[in-house]
């Protein structure tokens, strides 16, 4: 930035003091203009605004000096900066007037001076305010800490880069595979055994030797203390076990009551079968459709449950 702003400036003062630049062209122009702004500097009332009007008109009448908005700046401000007015048409005239001045000039320096003072050129650095003897030390401390920060970063970014690599290759058809599976097996047997424990009818009772007998005393019992929805819960569970007991065969605790039903469809006799699929739809109609079991619905249940056991004598 500091570097262009240079070269802009000299550039500049070497199109100024050119025989064939603007300003040599419309050096009366720039006369007539600071010579105005000299007056207005000094004038009162509304001679000021007047006077600085007319020093535009001046440079606008010139073809030469009409598109240099960098002379009649300062005049077309409300109110007109007249100070800086007055020396940018000093230095203009000192630069341009027959080429006795040169870029190494007391009014070239100065104009100089004047703009890189501006803010914009100069650096809004901590290290600046820091005293000479202590940059040294500051600056070996601030490697330091991007060296150790580019060294606890590096593992991390080979990581991202080994990621990338992978995501962008074949071998992410068989990560997604994988991904798949065990998310698969994560339904199968964490979630859904969870869920399956909470509300299937082989959900553990905390005895793990239960029998059909068993289950259906526990099934009177929550049901003399009015837990008809738990009642209804014991009496299928009497119902599964009866038929693991009299068929010879196994329900998976992590199954659904639906594939219960298909499994004994398949594994006992027809006519056990059939009364079954009645009691396993009653069960799943009050347990996940009713919002209150009754009294009604748990005697409708076991009229199933006795229906069943009819079944297989």
């Amino acid at each position: 930035m500091k570097a262009l702003a240079v070269g802009a400036a000299i550039g500049l003062l070497l199109a100024l003091r050119s025989p064939e630049s603007a300003f040599a062209d419309g050096d009366a122009a720039v006369r007539t203009a600071a010579s105005l702004v000299h007056e207005a500097r000094t004038a009162e009332g509304d001679d000021p605004t007047r006077l600085a009007n007319r020093a535009v008109d001046a440079l606008e009448s010139d073809p030469a000096t009409r598109g240099w908005q960098w002379l009649s700046e300062p005049l077309r401000e409300t109110p007109a900066d007249l100070q800086r007015a007055a020396a940018r048409l000093d230095a203009a005239q000192a630069i341009g007037a027959g080429g006795t001045s040169s870029p190494d000039s007391a009014d070239v320096q100065s104009l100089l001076a004047s703009v890189f003072a501006d803010p914009r050129f100069h650096r809004t650095d901590a290290a600046v305010s820091l005293p000479g003897w202590l940059l040294p030390a500051v600056l070996l401390v601030e490697r330091l800490l991007g060296l150790a920060w580019n060294v606890a970063r590096w593992p991390f970014d080979r990581l991202l880069d080994l990621l990338e690599a992978v995501l962008s290759g074949p071998l992410v058809v068989a990560l997604w595979l994988v991904l798949a599976v065990a998310l698969a097996s994560l339904y199968r047997f964490g979630i859904r055994a969870v869920l399956v424990r909470q509300a299937e009818a082989l959900a553990s009772t905390g005895n793990a030797k239960l029998t059909d007998a068993q289950a259906l005393v526990s099934a009177h019992e929550c049901a003399t203390e009015g837990r008809y929805r738990d009642a209804c819960h014991f009496l299928l569970l009497s119902a599964l076990l009866f038929v693991e007991e009299h068929e010879r065969v196994r329900f998976d605790p992590s199954a659904t009551n639906r594939e219960h039903l298909r499994h004994a469809r398949s594994a006992v006799r027809p006519a056990i079968a059939r009364a079954l699929g009645p009691l396993v739809n009653g069960f799943d109609s009050l347990w996940y459709g009713a919002a209150e079991v009754t009294e009604t619905d748990y005697h409708d249940l076991l009229m199933l449950t006795g229906a069943l056991r009819e079944a297989a004598a």
